[in-house]
């Protein structure tokens, strides 16, 4: 076989080293350095002849490392130990600045086989050394500050895996972490919970990252309710694989809200059913909340009265000198200054007027001054002053009247008398004479007695005006004018009406004025205080239905022997100027006008009972 001639390589394998990426370093047994290639020098800041033959350890090994590093090469000089293929150790360069060099080393040894040096070849890895210390002091900053946080942090795969969690999370359900890493979520859920963890989970791969709230299961059993605000997690490829999500306990919010929710509810309801109108008005003069029956009295819906000033519900109080000046009515409101009761005609939606009674109370909330404003229908209370003022007139005339005719029926009929009497005594000269005259004097004497009748009647104002009317509502319009009244007297009025009377065609204002004369009067019998009592009901007589209506009170009562004069005409109990004695006998005329009856039981120092029945239907 022919010999092959190999042509020698024309690099040498200094060349090779001095184009190596890495540091290339020979050390003799006595700690000089033999050999060192362009990366090493680089990476020490000094040419060559300053590095070669000098003592590596003294010279390039950090003052902390160069008592072990040392140690370790004397050992392995000696045969005590193993070269090691890899170790990393500090060197300094020129400025005196500290690299991080990772070495792999050989033994070189001498013909005889006796050790004689290393041959380390090194990377400089200081880079990566800060560049993995930067990360490890992100990482555990991320670290304290996950762990730290005040929301729960969880990671979960695509099977609903938990494979991270946070202290705060492990708390918010109260387990440890190894309790819950390796669960899956669907452990910590109820159905309905499970269902929504999978349709939101169905959401993420899509990249739908809206948050949503979930209720877990706590480790004792009672719920938690959570806001999951999640983060989908894709791999390189754009497959989803889990959520990152952040996890706040809203539990307690929630409770919050709905105990909130209860006290505005209960708010509302209060206001609503409170019997007056109520509004309440900024500084502004705006009006900022009002209840059910403050909608009802004006006929506007909500949203049409806020954001409004009162005065284009009640246009008198545009002219209200005191309204000019809002801010000014404000103060003298919450100083006491001024009384904030306030008469004035209101309108409604339909344009329809009604009296309304203002009373405003200062409030002094966290948005600022406010007036809270009662407002109530007094249309009906007027009206009854007004037949109250009209009464008292009555009996006033009807006093009068009645000194009238006491004072001028007798003369009267004396006249009258002795007319007649002179009449039939004339004889038949005188008659022709005289008689055209007595008869003038007669006629006229009849007329002055007929015009005593009118001026009687007319105090009773006997004109009629029939409607359909609900007695219980006239019932309650007479205790609210005579409420004030009661209140004053430590009087207890209690109401027994019966649900389901029916209406009965009848002239209002006559038996508002019977219901007021017995009302008064009841309220008179208890100047010490009492109760009074009215009931209504309905009793069938003879095929025919009849409303009743009872009113008892506890007064001083009336002795037997008047109680059968009652009702005649200027017959009072009361004291002189109190009572004309014509009341009773107006109610007894009218309810009779109403074909109805009126009865009075009493016994005196226990009260009187006044019992006023009309046919219905």
């Amino acid at each position: 076989m022919p010999k092959t001639n190999t042509k020698p390589s024309p690099h040498s394998s200094a060349d090779f080293l001095e184009l190596a990426g890495v540091i290339f370093i020979a050390i003799d047994q006595h700690e000089k350095v033999t050999l060192i290639n362009k990366k090493g020098c680089e990476v020490l800041g000094c040419r060559e002849s300053e590095i070669l033959g000098k003592n590596w350890f003294d010279t390039f090994i950090p003052d902390q490392e160069r008592k072990g590093v040392r140690s370790a090469f004397k050992k392995l000089m000696r045969g005590e130990m193993e070269a090691v293929k890899y170790y990393e150790n500090a060197v300094i360069n020129r400025r005196g600045e500290e690299r991080i060099i990772a070495w792999r080393n050989i033994l070189l040894k001498d013909d005889a086989g006796k050790i004689s040096g290393t041959l380390s070849s090194g990377e400089d890895i200081t880079e990566r050394k800060k560049a993995e210390q930067a990360l490890r002091v992100s990482e555990e900053r991320y670290r304290m500050l996950v762990e730290t946080m005040n929301e729960g942090i969880t990671w979960m795969d695509e099977n609903f895996m938990l494979t991270y969690v946070n202290n705060k999370f492990c708390k918010i359900l109260g387990y440890a972490a190894n309790e819950l890493i390796g669960k899956f979520a669907f452990n910590f859920l109820d159905d309905p919970n499970r269902k929504i963890i999978t349709e939101q989970t169905k959401k993420r791969s899509r990249n739908d990252v809206e948050p949503y709230e979930l209720i877990f299961i706590h480790k004792d059993g009672h719920t938690v309710i959570t806001l999951v605000a999640p983060k989908p997690i894709y791999d390189q490829g754009g497959l989803f694989k889990g959520n990152f999500a952040v996890i706040t306990d809203i539990t307690a919010r929630k409770r919050a809200e709905v105990e909130l929710q209860k006290s505005e509810n209960m708010f509302r309801t209060l206001l609503d059913s409170a019997s007056e109108a109520i509004m309440l008005i900024d500084a502004n003069g705006m009006i900022r909340l009002i209840n059910a029956k403050a909608r009802n009295l004006f006929g506007y819906t909500r949203e049409n009265i806020l954001n409004n000033t009162l005065d284009r519900f009640i246009p008198d109080l545009s002219r209200n000198m005191m309204f000019k000046n809002f801010d000014l009515f404000i103060r003298k409101i919450k100083n006491n200054d001024i009384s904030s009761g306030i008469e004035a005609k209101a309108r409604r939606s339909d344009g329809s007027e009604f009296m309304v009674e203002i009373n405003m109370t200062y409030v002094d909330l966290a948005e600022g001054a406010y007036l809270l404003a009662f407002m109530t229908d007094i249309t009906s209370r007027k009206r009854l002053e007004e037949q109250l003022r009209h009464s008292q007139k009555m009996e006033a005339v009807g006093q009068m009247a009645a000194g009238i005719a006491h004072q001028l029926n007798t003369p009267l009929s004396v006249i009258a008398a002795r007319l007649q009497l002179l009449q039939e005594e004339f004889n038949e000269q005188e008659t022709q004479k005289f008689s055209d005259e007595v008869s003038k004097m007669l006629q006229n004497t009849e007329r002055m007695t007929n015009i005593i009748a009118d001026l009687l009647s007319f105090s009773r104002d006997a004109r009629t005006k029939n409607e359909l009317i609900n007695l219980n509502r006239i019932v309650d319009e007479i205790l609210l004018l005579t409420n004030i009244r009661a209140k004053k007297a430590s009087i207890q009025i209690e109401k027994k009406l019966s649900r389901n009377l029916p209406l009965m065609t009848a002239d209002r204002s006559k038996l508002e004025q019977v219901f007021l004369n017995i009302a008064v009067n009841a309220l008179d019998a208890m100047p010490q205080g009492g109760k009074f009592t009215i009931s209504s009901g309905t009793t069938i007589k003879e095929g025919k239905t009849y409303v009743w209506f009872s009113f008892e009170d506890t007064g001083t009562g009336i002795p037997k022997n008047i109680l059968s004069k009652i009702f005649d005409p200027f017959f009072t109990t009361k004291p002189v100027g109190k009572g004309t004695g014509l009341g009773l006998s107006i109610c007894q005329d009218f309810v009779k006008e109403h074909n109805g009856i009126i009865l009075i039981t009493s016994q005196e120092g226990e009260g009187t009972a006044v019992r006023v029945e009309f046919p219905v239907g």
